[in-house]
């Protein structure tokens, strides 16, 4: 979010009322913050400051600082996004267990600091890890390394904890906000070293792929890292411990060169599914087949530079993912007639939709106004649903009036027949109930 440099529209000192209702907003979001801590961390004789900001997504951020007596510059310790806060860094690296932690290899931060989101294949494996226990869609988290439990990025959780149990080592984990070295630690205020606050103390799970590694292909990829200070990600990579160089290539999902893989392809059918209820099919009526829900709104959902394949997926199959959908509630599926399964209806409260955002790569550009020229007519022949007919379309979310091209006419009188059997079973070719001159029953 603070990749890229923003603008400050204000700078302004907090007053009475506004400290009082800092500190009881900072209390009701860390409940396990002391009465001494919130003294500690908001002292009253120390200036507080909220810098209002627009971020080049042109999202609004407030990010409460304070200097206290001995400070060469204020420090930020929270900042407020869609009425959510968040602790810093630095919050964090004096008070490390406010929030849910995921620990990482020490090469996976480069990628973190170049924009990417937490895949949860970058995540190190402990013994009867949780993800959190009880984390819920968009809850602040924040990440450390397998070499220092200091905090070095927060964001917030992209699944809930029982998503992430499901499928431990497919799609994001944690979508990142804030990481120590970006624009908002050095636009706002004071830039204090990490401290050394060791090891996380967890023990890496004995099945994961980690623990192959030897200490020292450890250390020897840790040092790499830190003496490639214009090194790609490539370079990293090659000194890390096996296994792990897959997990570090499927962090970086945010470039061009991104890979299509199945935890990428998982991730991009997700992001469509959710995607369509909040645009396409906001007001869509139901019921309405699976197929007809991927093909008309989860298929232009995907962002133009790639092409969203279940095949390419883990699940393999629609019906696959769909069932995961309905597992987490979010959707619920009726199978209609054998092998025919209809969306019967959206929790629009679940936590997935109503924390869902447009990623900031996935907005539409303006195109620029060009100059009109002269084309010919492009004539299309259609056929409007009557009277006679409408029954029959009644169940594709077509009334009468509506408009269909001879192919979508074909495609839902062949789906009717196989629904309700009227397919001769001696002459495959005739149709009971149907006239073989259905299209003549409707209007061009």
């Amino acid at each position: 979010m603070f990749q890229k440099p923003f603008k400050i529209k204000s700078n302004s000192a907090l007053k009475g009322s506004d400290r009082k209702k800092l500190k009881s907003d900072i209390q009701k979001n860390f409940p396990q913050l002391t009465e001494t801590d919130l003294q500690n961390l908001l002292p009253n004789k120390a200036n507080i400051s909220t810098v209002k900001l627009l971020t080049h997504s042109s999202a609004y951020a407030n990010v409460f600082c304070v200097q206290s007596d001995g400070d060469a510059a204020p420090i930020p310790i929270f900042f407020e996004v869609e009425k959510v806060h968040y602790p810093t860094v630095y919050l964090l690296w004096k008070h490390p267990k406010l929030v849910y932690h995921f620990t990482v290899w020490d090469p996976v931060i480069d990628f973190l600091r170049k924009g990417a989101d937490l895949m949860l294949a970058g995540v190190v494996r402990h013994k009867e890890s949780d993800f959190g226990g009880d984390l819920k869609t968009g809850q602040p988290v924040a990440v450390n390394t397998n070499s220092n439990r200091a905090s070095v990025a927060v964001g917030k959780a992209a699944r809930s904890s029982q998503d992430m149990k499901a499928f431990p080592t497919q799609g994001k984990g944690v979508l990142i906000l804030h990481v120590e070295g970006d624009h908002l630690w050095f636009g706002t205020g004071a830039r204090p070293n990490i401290p050394d606050l060791g090891l996380p103390g967890v023990a890496i799970d004995e099945e994961s792929e980690e623990e192959n590694a030897s200490s020292a292909e450890v250390e020897d990829a840790e040092e790499s890292a830190e003496g490639q200070e214009e090194g790609t990600g490539e370079e990293v990579k090659n000194e890390v411990e096996p296994g792990l160089e897959e997990r570090l290539q499927e962090t970086k999902i945010t470039e061009e060169e991104a890979p299509l893989g199945p935890d990428f392809m998982d991730e991009l059918l997700r992001y469509c599914f959710l995607k369509s209820w909040k645009t396409s099919a906001k007001k869509l009526a139901l019921p309405v087949l699976t197929s007809n829900f991927f093909r008309l709104h989860m298929v232009p959902a995907c962002p133009s530079r790639y092409t969203l394949d279940v095949k390419k997926s883990s699940f393999k199959k629609l019906g696959a993912f769909l069932k995961v959908m309905t597992q987490s509630g979010v959707i619920t599926i009726r199978e209609q007639t054998k092998g025919v399964e209809t969306i019967v209806a959206v929790n629009l409260e679940h936590e997935d939709l109503k924390h869902f955002h447009l990623r900031e790569d996935d907005y539409e550009e303006p195109k620029p106004e060009e100059k009109k020229e002269k084309e010919s007519p492009h004539i299309r022949e259609l056929y409007k649903i009557t009277a006679h007919v409408a029954p029959i379309f009644k169940n594709y979310h077509c009334k009468k009036g509506d408009l269909l091209s001879a192919q979508n006419i074909r495609q839902h009188i062949t789906e009717y027949v196989k629904q309700n059997n009227l397919q001769d079973p001696n002459n495959p070719s005739l149709f009971e109930g149907l006239s073989p001159w259905m299209p003549q029953c409707m209007t061009r």
